[in-house]
């Protein structure tokens, strides 16, 4: 009988220890299982994050293109504003000289400094100085208007030496203003 309780004890003791494996083997089981969706999760993640990545590197690509681009536009447009600030510093200059000396002559003849034979002496460089400070005007407000966009530019022939000849006329009556 002990012999049989041994054998009992004995067996109950195996399916005991069958249960428990079987138990640890379905824990585990669970584990690989629960393991393995961690694992896909986590690769389906890293690819999202491989995706996510290409994508900022593209778009910053994109943005670096932009920011050369933008820059470049940006040293064109610094240039082209020193152009234009240089022109203006011309024309100013260049204006300035012929409404200065209209406008000491105009004082001159209003303190009634100047009498009439001066006065007819310098109509003609009054005349003259008009005439230029027109033309200048009138080119400026082309040139302004090119610049705009707003006409189309008209091409004529014209002879340089006439050109030339006006321009040095010009500039001798503001010299002559400069000596003096």
């Amino acid at each position: 009988m002990q012999e049989q309780q041994l054998l009992d004890l004995s067996l109950q003791r195996r399916n005991e220890l069958l249960v428990g494996i079987a138990l640890v083997l379905i824990v585990l089981g669970f584990l690989v299982w629960f393991q393995k969706k961690n694992h896909e999760k986590l690769k389906d993640a890293h690819l999202q994050l491989e995706k996510a990545h290409a994508l900022t590197q593209e778009q910053n690509r994109k943005i670096q293109t932009q920011a050369d681009h933008l820059n470049e536009i940006n040293q064109a447009l610094t240039k082209a504003n020193q152009f234009r600030d240089k022109i203006f510093s011309v024309i100013s200059h260049d204006l300035r000289a012929p409404f200065s000396s209209l406008h000491s002559i105009i004082q001159l003849w209003d303190k009634k400094m100047l009498t009439e034979e001066e006065l007819q002496e310098v109509m003609p460089m009054i005349a003259k100085d008009t005439h230029s400070l027109s033309l200048m005007l009138n080119n400026l407000l082309i040139w302004s208007r090119e610049q705009m966009g707003v006409e189309e530019v008209q091409k004529s022939t014209f002879n340089l030496e006439d050109l030339v000849n006006e321009s040095v006329e010009l500039l001798n009556s503001q010299i002559t203003h400069k000596k003096t």
